[in-house]
């Protein structure tokens, strides 16, 4: 959960033949150990597990399904501490998708 006031921030970018965007959104800090994990069904976070439940580990798991189906590429990781957001870390989610559109529906 993002901070109460904090700002979310998204970037588009072209990098050769992808297109992409950053997703830069402030809250608790994600353990190293965790990336690999945060996108898996049902996988909450240690600080998420601490707390009484805000979610269920259903949508980053979808988002990497949905991903994964149309060939797009989706990474995490964050940055150190963010003074400006209350103290929070940087949470970066970073979508990259080939400028080319897929030959057929069928490679969906």
């Amino acid at each position: 959960d993002a901070p109460a006031g904090s700002t979310l921030e998204v970037r588009f970018f072209e990098v050769g033949n992808e297109l992409g965007f950053e997703v830069h959104s402030p809250g608790p800090r994600i353990e190293p150990d965790e990336f690999d994990k945060i996108f898996g069904h049902l996988y909450r976070g240690r600080i998420a597990r601490s707390r009484v439940a805000t979610g269920r580990g259903y949508g980053l798991a979808a988002v990497r399904i949905v991903a994964d189906a149309l060939g797009i590429s989706i990474v995490a990781s964050q940055s150190a501490f963010d003074e400006i957001n209350a103290g929070s870390y940087d949470t970066v989610f970073e979508v990259r998708f080939s400028k080319a559109p897929p030959s057929s529906l069928e490679e969906i």
